[in-house]
């Protein structure tokens, strides 16, 4: 079984936040499971990029040693294989598949350690028994622990588990039914695109309910066409 890491340094560590209601899974010594991918961090672009990567195939759990197995035959010294070999692991050491979703960034400390957190909502908490594993309350997570070094990565996992699982639930709430209007704004770089979205509700672009009944008719839409001709036209002059 792998081995959780108690002293992380510099380097890639994929984490997992397991909670239900108030409680958390830790390991029997009080952490967070936390396995090491590599010991080296690659340069920012490339690392965003297999952030990115890692966060669709957080959408494909069961298929993850498949894919595992076929990345294998064109070399295993890439951070994304890496990456597929401590998910695996950590599938294997909470006796689960899914792993729930991955944080929408990758949490940087100081001394050059990133981690990759994943968080998933544990709806029977049965389900997760082992004997090298706990549920214990969200404040016991959060406590530092003496063996630890002082504002260290691990005190900077534990400082955002609670803003991690509130975004895990704001992400989940789905748009009424009905007739909406929203509102795109993005911001591009060379390998990467951003969007604007709400605090409270990170899954949706912002947008203003029109009315309950989400059809809309031919002559509606070619009114909404014409206000856009109109207001392209008017540029122009």
């Amino acid at each position: 079984a792998p081995k959780f890491v108690k002293s992380p340094k510099t380097g890639v560590y994929l984490s997992c936040i397991m909670f239900h209601e108030d409680k958390v899974l830790l390991t029997n010594e009080d952490f967070l499971p936390l396995l090491e991918v590599q010991d080296d961090v690659p340069s920012s672009a490339s690392l965003q990029s297999d952030f990115y990567w890692l966060m669709k195939m957080s959408y494909v759990w069961p298929d993850i040693s498949k894919l595992r197995l076929d990345m294998s035959k064109s070399g295993t010294d890439t951070l994304r294989y890496r990456l597929l070999t401590a998910a695996v692991n950590m599938q294997s050491a909470l006796g689960t598949e899914n792993l729930g979703v991955l944080y929408y960034k990758p949490l940087r400390h100081p001394n050059g350690g990133v981690v990759f957190s994943l968080v998933h909502h544990v709806k029977s908490p049965k389900s997760l028994v082992s004997l090298s594993l706990k549920w214990a309350p969200l404040s016991r997570a959060q406590k530092h622990q003496s063996i630890e070094e002082a504002e260290g990565v691990l005190d900077m996992i534990r400082g955002s588990i609670r803003e991690q699982i509130l975004f895990y639930q704001v992400s989940n709430i789905s748009i009424s039914k009905g007739l909406h209007l929203c509102y795109l704004q993005s911001y591009s770089t060379i390998d990467s695109m951003s969007v604007i979205v709400s605090n409270t509700s990170p899954s949706i672009l912002p947008y203003i309910k029109v009315r309950e009944n989400p059809h809309v008719t031919a002559e509606e839409w070619t009114w909404i066409r014409n206000l856009n001709n109109s207001h392209t036209s008017s540029f122009q002059h």
